[in-house]
């Protein structure tokens, strides 16, 4: 699979419905070609078999159920070296794993933390759904429930886990923890909000378009947005 990425451009895998190690120990793989300049950078979608994974900064009292309770719903709890606290992945939220050489472009993990949000807020408008920043706190939200929760790390400058987006998940499994360590949050789907089917091909190559945009157009078209993490919407686009 990896053998056939191309040097040139960026490159699409999607992995379908994977199981979460399998797809990270495919990323790791993907960051060591690119740290070597083997193969150009590579843009990875696909869905995670149930599981709850505890970033660096990640809190076990975040979980809401005993190890017993996770054995009988045959949920693995997984610790990984993305930043961020705790995550539920399951079928239904499309994962995107962007694996970028910030040495060829910005070296500002706040920047492309920024870049990913408004990737998933141009992507929502298409879908005519007016998503925003929270001051303070990494991912996107539709009012008060968020839909994106992102968590990256990095290898000399190479970018590795990203962000995940609701867009038919079933809701409830997020009753299983504190989303992202936020007590109380409430979660929303492209499902819930648009009240039918999403086409997931389709929003996928619709996200492609977005992530290219923001990342390739004009590397140095937003560095200036960024003076801190309150940012403002305009001119992202």
């Amino acid at each position: 699979m990896l053998d056939k990425l191309s040097l040139t451009g960026l490159n699409f895998l999607d992995l379908g419905l994977i199981n979460y190690l399998e797809a990270l120990k495919i990323q790791k793989e993907a960051v060591l070609r690119v740290i070597g300049g083997l193969t150009a950078d590579t843009l990875i979608f696909c869905e995670h078999y149930d599981v709850i994974t505890v970033g660096r900064s990640g809190n076990l009292s975040n979980i809401l159920l005993t190890q017993e309770e996770l054995d009988k719903k045959n949920i693995k709890v997984i610790f990984t070296d993305r930043g961020g606290d705790v995550t539920y992945h399951g079928k239904g939220q499309l994962i995107v794993y962007p694996i970028f050489d910030l040495r060829k472009s910005i070296k500002d993990v706040h920047l492309f933390l920024r870049r990913l949000e408004f990737a998933v807020i141009n992507l929502l408008t298409r879908y005519r759904i007016f998503a925003h920043l929270k001051s303070g706190k990494t991912g996107v939200w539709v009012k008060e429930k968020k839909i994106a929760s992102i968590g990256v790390a990095f290898s000399h400058w190479v970018s590795y886990h990203g962000l995940s987006l609701n867009v038919a998940p079933d809701l409830s499994q997020f009753c299983l923890i504190n989303p992202c360590g936020l007590k109380g949050v409430k979660m929303t789907s492209l499902k819930e909000l648009l009240g039918g089917p999403i086409d997931m091909e389709g929003l996928k190559n619709r996200f492609k378009d977005e992530i290219v945009k923001i990342f390739y157009a004009d590397p140095w078209k937003m560095k200036g947005e960024f003076k801190d993490e309150k940012v403002s919407f305009a001119g992202i686009r």
